[in-house]
């Protein structure tokens, strides 16, 4: 099984933020739709980002009542681990595993984004493909 069977199945649309966005909006955001995490996009609709929960909460811990006015490009997570739709499920485990990380953006071969797939997504595509 490969990614994009993964993306194919997600019931959800790709949670977008603007790099323009601030903390507050995004944690109102996060908290309304159950995000634990969302892909940072620039006007064009280009990822430059992503932002989750353990970076909302740092941010806020870190800075108190002055972080809700922070923008998301200030917390964004810049250094991506990506995946493309043709990565096995096995070989994305292995990544998020590897980078500690429990989200992963879909890129095409020319960087454009394709999808979005959390840990729990793949671990479950995993389990019922095997």
């Amino acid at each position: 099984m490969n990614i994009q069977q993964v993306v194919e199945n997600r019931k959800r649309d790709v949670p977008k933020i603007s790099l323009t966005d601030n903390v507050h909006e995004t944690v109102r955001l996060f908290s309304r739709n159950s995000y634990k995490a969302a892909v940072v996009v620039d006007e064009n609709q280009a990822l430059c980002g992503i932002v989750t929960e353990h970076d909302l909460v740092r941010c806020l811990g870190d800075d108190g009542e002055q972080a809700k006015r922070a923008s998301v490009e200030d917390i964004m997570t810049l250094d991506l681990v990506v995946c493309t739709p043709s990565t096995s499920v096995q070989e994305a485990m292995r990544l998020m595993s590897e980078h500690k990380v429990h989200h992963l953006p879909v890129v095409d071969e020319s960087g454009h984004m394709r999808g979005f797939v959390s840990m729990m997504e793949v671990m479950v595509s995993f389990v019922e493909s095997t």
